[in-house]
């Protein structure tokens, strides 16, 4: 019997043992129990067995499709080979993909499987975590036409990576904060998330990973956000990095946001804008 017959007997392994005498029975079911873990072995070994040529073929086959270039541009052609390579682990790919399915080109907007492929991506090294960031403020309802909230995060940008001014990134943190005091924390979330990854790629002005401190903003974060969303949110990427921390860099993280927390006005008007938007929302 060649292997694709003793597939067909799978398909109802059953009937087909019931229908033989004692001894071939018990054959039958050996066979059919090593037929199934064959096929477990198969999907399992899937993605190894992909070369990576064949990866790099498909991820430029998307970047063809989605810039245009040698081909007419059609981001549903371009989505198919994005997932193609993103099921099998071509970083890059699971970054296009993400933007894809942030911004519903070639498949409805989903930011729930926009978060997952930026964050299969971040894991990889690839620098996701603005877009990740941004997705998940998006998606609780912050208003991304907030001219004045993007000025000021802009601003915190520049301070912070030292994009045509000195870096200075407590100069930095005073624009971050003052976008969260308008309604927009993708600039805590991003700076965040540069200190929680471990191969952040944007020389020559590089964050270090800091745990305690990527703990610091998250927790800063979940305290100035005005909705259940968002504290969610804030609180889950919080168990997400604790499960890469140690009992001490927790302590430290703690230690980090009651100590800024104490000695910055901007955290208090903060807490003072969430208080009175949560009373307005109670009333209403």
């Amino acid at each position: 019997m060649n292997e694709n017959d003793k597939f067909a007997l799978v398909q109802n392994p059953s009937s087909a043992v019931e229908k033989t005498v004692p001894g071939a029975k018990r054959m039958l079911g050996l066979m059919v129990s090593e037929t199934l873990a064959i096929a477990q072995q198969r999907q399992t070994l899937a993605p190894l067995l992909t070369t990576k040529a064949e990866l790099e073929k498909w991820y430029h086959l998307g970047q063809s499709y989605y810039n245009g270039e040698g081909v007419p541009q059609d981001y549903a052609e371009a989505v198919k080979w994005f997932r193609l390579a993103a099921e099998r682990g071509h970083a890059l790919a699971q970054y296009y993909f993400g933007i894809c399915c942030h911004h519903a080109r070639g498949v409805p907007e989903d930011y729930v499987e926009a978060i997952k492929w930026y964050r299969k991506a971040g894991a990889q090294g690839v620098n996701a975590h603005t877009n990740l960031a941004v997705c998940y403020v998006w998606r609780k309802g912050a208003l991304p036409t907030n001219t004045e909230a993007k000025t000021q995060i802009g601003l915190g940008d520049r301070y912070t990576y030292g994009n045509g001014v000195p870096q200075d990134c407590e100069e930095g943190i005073k624009y971050y904060l003052k976008a969260a005091g308008l309604g927009d924390n993708t600039g805590l979330y991003n700076l965040a998330f540069h200190y929680s990854d471990d191969s952040v790629t944007q020389p020559p002005h590089t964050l270090q990973s800091d745990y305690a401190e990527a703990y610091k903003w998250f927790k800063i974060a979940a305290d100035t956000e005005k909705d259940g969303f968002g504290k969610k949110f804030a609180g889950r990427e919080m168990e997400i990095l604790s499960a890469k921390m140690t009992a001490e860099q927790i302590r430290e993280g703690e230690r980090r946001y009651r100590e800024f927390s104490s000695v910055s006005p901007e955290i208090e008007q903060l807490r003072q804008l969430v208080a009175s938007a949560r009373a307005q929302q109670t009333e209403s």
